[in-house]
């Protein structure tokens, strides 16, 4: 079996260096597995870096892009990938030295279409285990999405066989924040056997530059545009399973977009209730959503599409 490790980088000079090296400090043959780099535009050292490790491994290959978004290139690293399995993984984190074998040997053992994982942050240079399975045995992807308490979108968490996602014509949306939003959950209906690793293999860096700390008005566009793509694939797929993509749609996008939105400047704040007035077909889909709160959410913005931040306001004061 062949792993295909694939890392977008954009402008993760600081970083790049210690992602790759976790990348090869393994316990399996570097013909086992395929590091690959996509250089989504950067600006900085990235693409230097990169085709240095390049020149001296033989298992990094380095793509090169204009700026598009993390969802893009990682859709340039799949496009090109030749493992059976696909772990992203982002530039300015890391993975646990010699963690490999025993990923691989889990992923073989059990005949998995994927792998759930664990992992742990660092944050003021400290490594804390954030992160713990919750679910044991062989369970379908849909068995995991109904627990949405648990269920966390980033795509680096899980391994997917790289079948599955040609198959399927499963792609992150481009030049957009929050894709993952979008594309894990519609990943997890097409997984029939997913186990979760009781490893904390990979290491979250927090950041609190990160463009996915600060509230700008296209996070909360992004969301919206996230929120739809689920409502379609919702509407896609059987209707015996279509209520936790609802749910998911609002608690996971619609409500992070106007909560994103709330914290705004006033300008921005007019903009986004115009883009939610012309958008207000989404508000609709609540009313789908298996939560009372979120069905009584829906039909008061429904009422108000062009007050909808001060509206979602008033929401979460009365809920809280």
């Amino acid at each position: 079996m062949k792993l295909s490790i694939i890392i977008p980088a954009y402008n993760v000079e600081k970083y790049l260096a210690q992602c790759l090296d976790s990348c090869l400090t393994q316990d399996i043959s570097s013909s086992e597995y395929e590091i690959i780099v996509v250089n989504d535009g950067s600006t900085d050292e990235t693409q230097a870096i990169g085709e240095r490790y390049s020149s001296k491994y033989d298992n990094i290959i380095v793509l090169s892009q204009e700026n598009h978004g993390q969802g893009s290139a990682r859709n340039a690293g799949m496009k090109i990938a030749k493992g059976d399995f696909i772990w992203f993984v982002d530039s300015d984190d890391w993975i646990q030295a010699n963690c490999l074998s025993c990923i691989i040997k889990e992923i073989k053992e059990n005949r998995l279409d994927a792998l759930r994982l664990t992992f742990s942050k660092f944050e003021g240079g400290i490594i804390r285990y954030e992160n713990r399975p919750v679910l044991t045995g062989i369970v379908s992807g849909i068995d995991s999405f109904h627990d949405l308490q648990s269920f966390n979108c980033v795509p680096w968490l899980t391994i997917f066989k790289r079948d599955i996602l040609r198959e399927h014509q499963l792609e992150f949306l481009s030049d957009m924040y929050h894709e993952d939003t979008e594309f894990t959950p519609r990943a997890y209906y097409f997984i029939k056997r997913l186990k979760f690793y009781d490893s904390p293999v990979y290491v979250y860096r927090v950041t609190a530059t990160s463009v996915m700390h600060v509230p700008t008005l296209k996070r909360s566009k992004d969301l919206i545009r996230a929120a739809f793509g689920l409502r379609d694939f919702a509407r896609s797929i059987s209707k015996s399973v279509r209520a936790p993509y609802y749910r998911y749609m609002v608690s996971g996008a619609a409500n992070p977009a106007f909560d994103n939105a709330l914290k705004l400047d006033e300008d921005s704040i007019k903009q986004f209730n115009v883009f939610m007035t012309e958008k207000k077909e989404i508000l609709g889909t609540f009313l789908n959503s298996p939560s009372l709160m979120h069905k009584v959410e829906g039909l008061l913005l429904l009422l108000f599409p062009s007050r909808s931040i001060e509206v979602f306001g008033f929401i979460r004061a009365l809920k809280n």
